[in-house]
């Protein structure tokens, strides 16, 4: 397509899938012009086959001010949860990775890796991908660019274009401002990475108390209704004993005013002296109802406990005749 091209219409057909030979071929040379720049401090960021182009069979790599220009690479939302991508060229050799998969597969990975590599992949493609875009491999240590070049895929080929060697001059001045910013995107990416994975921890911890929550929710449910169960149960078997047991209240009842009864009725003994003897005070009032255990066995023992010999005899003066 036209490099002129809206997004859409250049890339929202699916490509088809190069061939073996293709794919180790533009490989080679792909990796030899990233490491060329990586080796002058020169790093790429907007690094995809959108910025590559074929010409008479070679490859010809386009984006290099993006760096210099502050653009983001396509796969810095993917690169920012892999902690093990902290350097430029770690990040050129996960680019690298999903530029090698569309070239194998026809289309791109939308994922930041995957699984396990397509059982349709070339068996000398495979292992690398492996490496490069599987969540074993991001996992470990990215590869260099040099060990990828030293790999058997990517053997070394005639360059065509690249025969006669490059021409790219910095001066000292401009080469230490390159390294500088260099130093200081990778410092900004593994802050970034940093704040993601605290996020992470957060967010994985708020799951775990709010399942935990969601089951003591549960846990207390369940003790809830076993104590209502065991609450029917109980008044169950009450209500029979209640039953067999009702005539016990009126007769404890009926015994107790009966006591009663006997307590306020006077001693038989002192209605006779009262009688003999009609000069003696009246006796106190009666005991009250709802004296204690103690204080009716003191009445009952000073009962049985009276003698007519501890009384006074009295002498009589009847001055009811009349005088004259």
């Amino acid at each position: 397509p036209k490099p002129k091209l809206p997004y859409l219409k250049k890339y929202a057909l699916r490509g088809r899938a190069l061939s073996l030979m293709e794919i180790r071929k533009f490989g080679r040379q792909i990796l030899e012009a990233v490491k060329y720049l990586h080796d002058r401090h020169v790093p790429i960021t907007c690094f995809h086959l959108g910025n590559i182009f074929i010409e008479a069979s070679n490859v010809k790599l386009a984006g290099i001010e993006t760096a210099i220009l502050g653009v983001p690479s396509p796969y810095r939302h993917y690169i920012i949860t892999l902690r093990k991508i902290q350097t430029k060229e770690a990040e050129a050799v996960y680019a690298f990775g999903h530029m090698l998969y569309e070239m194998t597969f026809g289309e791109p990975l939308k994922l930041a890796c995957i699984e396990q590599v397509p059982p349709t992949c070339h068996p000398e493609i495979k292992p690398i991908l492996e490496m490069l875009i599987t969540s074993a491999g991001v996992k470990a240590s990215m590869p260099s660019l040099g060990a990828l070049l030293s790999s058997p895929v990517f053997p070394e080929l005639p360059l065509g274009l690249m025969d006669s060697k490059p021409q790219f001059k910095l001066t000292a001045k401009v080469k230490e401002a390159l390294r500088g910013a260099r130093d200081s995107a990778e410092s900004q990416l593994q802050d970034e990475q940093k704040k993601i994975s605290q996020l992470k921890r957060i967010n994985t911890a708020k799951e775990k108390e709010k399942a935990l929550s969601e089951e003591e929710k549960r846990r207390r449910m369940k003790a809830r209704k076993k104590s209502l169960v065991t609450t029917q149960s109980t008044d169950s078997l009450s209500e029979p004993r209640s039953k067999s047991s009702g005539a016990s209240p009126r007769a404890s009842k009926m015994a107790k005013q009966k006591s009663l009864a006997i307590e306020e009725s006077p001693p038989p003994s002192a209605e006779v002296s009262r009688k003999a003897s009609p000069a003696p005070p009246p006796p106190g009032p009666p005991p009250p109802a709802a004296s204690s255990g103690s204080g009716r066995g003191a009445l009952l023992s000073s009962i049985s406990d009276f003698s007519k010999n501890g009384l006074k005899k009295s002498v009589t003066n009847d001055r009811s005749a009349p005088q004259v």
